[in-house]
């Protein structure tokens, strides 16, 4: 059997444990599985003569064309009971729900699958259960973009931020990370943070935050800030004329690895 759990990135970088309602062929408590009422004698199947598969031939113009299939009365399994449990009739498994506790730990992806032995559908007559796949998707975060264990985020910075450098504290998936900006950062530009990204599963090793700079300009100023502005303006010596020095966003970076 399989399964989709759904959990955001934050779930998939701390763990997460769920309980699910599963709804299975369990195998029949009346009969111990067995398919018989009191425990009564097993026979081969009459239609199938125990094989459990029925065999049928047709003529065509190539000859005698032979085709099995699973033999119906039995289900397969070969075998006729007498007297069958009237619970299950005789197969052994009835439907029922389970709640099973599933641990998704800490690193998974997308994608990714857990297995949990024997929580599948039972088994004809007594037969072995299978496993129930519990396959997992992540959500779409908000803010982080994951990269294998990488993160990607965007960091924000006011322009006297970009121009004089700062430290900024931003909140990670799994707590505070700290960002050392340097002087003369422009957008574009990327800080790698060692440690600030997704754990890597069964290990304490963990991915990077990598964030990608944007310097915000203000689209309001009060009266003291653009004077103060305009000072900082004729310190530059800025006219039309001016050349100011063209770094390359992200983007065109992209572009130019690219092609």
């Amino acid at each position: 059997m399989q399964m989709t759990v759904r959990i955001t990135l934050e779930e998939a970088a701390r763990g997460v444990t769920r309980q699910l309602m599963v709804d299975r062929l369990a195998p029949c408590k009346d009969c111990g599985a067995t398919g018989s009422l009191n425990g009564s004698v097993t026979a081969a199947c009459p239609d199938c003569q125990g094989s459990g598969q029925k065999t049928s031939y047709q003529r065509t113009f190539l000859g005698t064309m032979q085709t099995s299939v699973t033999c119906p009365t039995c289900q397969g399994s070969g075998s006729h009971i007498a007297d069958p449990c009237p619970e299950c009739e005789g197969s052994g498994r009835v439907i029922d729900r389970e709640q099973i506790s599933v641990t998704i730990p800490p690193g998974i992806f997308d994608g990714q699958q857990i297995r949990v032995p024997e929580k599948g559908e039972a088994g004809i007559r007594g037969a072995q259960c299978g496993d129930l796949l519990i396959v997992v998707a992540i959500a779409p975060d908000k803010r982080f973009i994951r990269e294998n264990s990488d993160l990607h985020v965007v960091l924000p910075l006011t322009f006297t931020q970009a121009a004089l450098g700062a430290t900024k504290r931003i909140e990670g998936l799994l707590g505070e990370v700290v960002v050392n900006v340097t002087a003369g950062s422009q957008t574009g530009d990327r800080i790698r943070v060692p440690g600030g990204g997704m754990p890597l599963t069964n290990t304490d090793r963990k991915g990077n935050l990598i964030c990608h700079l944007e310097v915000v300009v203000p689209r309001k100023l009060t009266s003291k800030q653009r004077t103060l502005i305009e000072a900082l303006s004729v310190e530059f010596k800025d006219s039309e004329q001016s050349q100011v020095e063209h770094h390359k966003t992200g983007f065109e970076k992209m572009k130019d690895w690219i092609g």
